[in-house]
């Protein structure tokens, strides 16, 4: 009657119990403890990985600058397109990834598979 009344359960728990609310996905998860596992990776990966997106930012504006195509054909705009994000673009990709992983594996420390 613990569920219904609101009031405090005094005991543990059984293993039957957990095992079965683990299956059913109705485990307590912290967002608060994925986000911050998230910003402490984060604060490990950046310095390295702003030094190199601030070099292949400014590569990309030298090179398109450079590059600017003179036909406006869809498929020179494209490589145009193409050629001055890809560097910034997988500059940026440590981060994203580092971010992803570490929020996944903590969510799956939490509680396993189910969302």
């Amino acid at each position: 009657m613990a569920d219904s009344s609101g009031q405090e359960r005094t005991e543990e728990a059984t293993p039957r119990k957990r095992q079965q609310a683990r299956r059913k996905g109705t485990v307590a998860r912290s967002h608060d403890l994925t986000s911050a596992l998230v910003i402490i990776a984060l604060l490990l990966v950046l310095p390295s990985a702003v030094g190199n997106l601030g070099s292949s930012m400014m590569s990309s504006v030298h090179g398109g600058l450079r590059t600017v195509p003179h036909d406006l054909g869809s498929a020179s705009i494209n490589r145009y397109f193409w050629s001055v994000f890809q560097g910034p673009a997988l500059a940026l990709m440590p981060i994203l990834l580092v971010a992803t992983g570490v929020g996944l594996a903590a969510n799956f420390a939490q509680g396993g598979l189910r969302a």
